[in-house]
């Protein structure tokens, strides 16, 4: 497993998985109609304030009928050159 720097790191561990994460972001529209709609919730349902990875968010995504095309990383404020 590679380590992930820690300016780099989600709000987490995965409440789905347990596991450090690279810090992601969706529409806000498209996580709120997944979150809403998760039957397995290990928290209270439909919490817009889910920790997820997007790997586990993207699983729970693909399960409700939903096809990842793929996805776009592009730079936030958090990231800086060293």
């Amino acid at each position: 497993m590679v380590e992930i720097p820690k300016i780099g790191q989600g709000d987490g561990p995965c409440q789905s998985c347990k596991q450090p994460y690279l810090d992601w972001h969706c529409d806000n529209a498209f996580w709120n109609n997944v979150i809403a709609e998760w039957k397995d919730v290990p928290f209270s349902a439909g919490d817009p304030g889910a920790i997820l990875c997007f790997t586990c968010f993207g699983v729970i995504a693909y399960r409700q009928g939903w096809d990842l095309m793929g996805f776009t990383m592009s730079p936030q404020w958090r990231w800086q050159r060293r």
